[in-house]
């Protein structure tokens, strides 16, 4: 009796793997090269891997609100990735209780948003594996050129790839909000008030709050109705252009089925969204800088308190990292490569 074959295993995908490189060796080799180009003799080292970790924590968002995040975030990253290593030539204590002060900060970025976790990983990595390289550098004046030719390069590639549609992000963000099981109001929110805060978009967002708390009362059959309807809307949210109203649009629906009152206000809400969308009023909302920056504040008092989880986590990972230096320095030393 013949035996069956056991199914073959499903073949590995390399694509992600192939991107990753592809971006590493484009982000680390151009700022190289351009740190090298200008002269900045063996600290061209720094500009490589600043602007590693520096595009792990400046991307995710809108190319408004990613500018927004560089404006103070690749300044920092630089300072943080070449400072502490220059400080360093002339004590490693002080050095290594400015890169605790750093870690530190980094564990409290969290508290600004959920893109910003990788920020603080970021700045992390950068300021650790600044100091910590075991390798000879250019002058004071060289390493930290370096780190800021680094986060330059990558500010000059993100905006060369985002500025044929710079809102994308945002308008992803709000479409989902439609069509996501768990719809992250707060974070499409977050990212229309750190993005060019256009009406349109906070109008459709508004809608889809009151249209989310009609779908969750829908019947079975309804719920398939709505969802059909809702993939159309999202999709004219998302899009970069508006898209033209479909062939007989306006002309009444050919529906002999009973339409429920829930379903019907569904609708309407959907409606109203993809009228927006394909509308677009582009105004900005003139009270949205306001909210912004209330919310930075409020978000950096949240921080400020004991009970804060992310502060606690911050104070525990500083602490971490100068035992394990004192450690290090304790048995290896403080020059030893390991």
């Amino acid at each position: 009796m013949p035996t069956s074959e056991p199914p073959a295993p499903p073949r590995p995908s390399y694509s992600a793997n192939i991107g990753l490189i592809v971006v590493v060796v484009v982000v680390m080799g151009g700022a190289i090269l351009i740190a090298a180009t200008i002269g900045l003799g063996a600290s061209t080292i720094i500009a490589g891997f600043t602007a590693i970790f520096f595009t792990l924590g400046v991307g995710g968002g809108s190319l408004r609100a990613d500018l927004r995040k560089v404006a103070w975030y690749g300044p920092l990253t630089a300072l943080s990735a070449s400072v502490p290593r220059v400080v360093a030539e002339d004590s490693q204590g002080a050095a290594l209780a400015l890169v605790c002060v750093i870690i530190f900060v980094a564990g409290l970025l969290p508290v600004l948003g959920k893109n910003y976790g990788q920020a603080g990983l970021g700045l992390g990595i950068a300021t650790v594996l600044g100091f910590a390289l075991q390798a000879d550098l250019g002058s004071p004046g060289q390493t930290v050129a370096a780190a800021f030719v680094g986060v330059g390069f990558v500010v000059v590639l993100r905006i060369l790839l985002k500025m044929r549609d710079p809102s994308d992000v945002t308008r992803q963000l709000v479409a989902e909000t439609l069509t996501d099981p768990e719809p992250a109001f707060a974070q499409a929110y977050t990212m229309w008030l750190r993005d060019k805060p256009v009406r349109w978009l906070v109008e459709a967002l508004q809608v889809a709050v009151g249209y989310r708390t009609l779908r969750s009362i829908l019947s079975d059959d309804d719920a398939v109705t709505a969802d059909l309807r809702t993939g159309e809307v999202a999709a004219g949210v998302a899009a970069r252009e508006p898209e033209p109203p479909p062939p007989g649009a306006g002309e009444p629906a050919d529906d002999t089925h009973p339409v429920t009152e829930a379903l019907e206000r569904a609708l309407r809400a959907l409606d109203r969204i993809e009228t927006s969308a394909r509308t677009r009023d582009t105004k900005v909302v003139p009270d949205a800088a306001a909210t912004r920056r209330a919310f930075v504040r409020a978000s950096v008092r949240s921080a400020l308190t004991w009970r804060s989880q992310i502060l606690r986590h911050a104070l525990r990972t500083a602490v971490g990292v100068l035992l394990t230096f004192l450690v290090a320095w304790a048995t290896v030393g403080p020059h030893d490569p390991s």
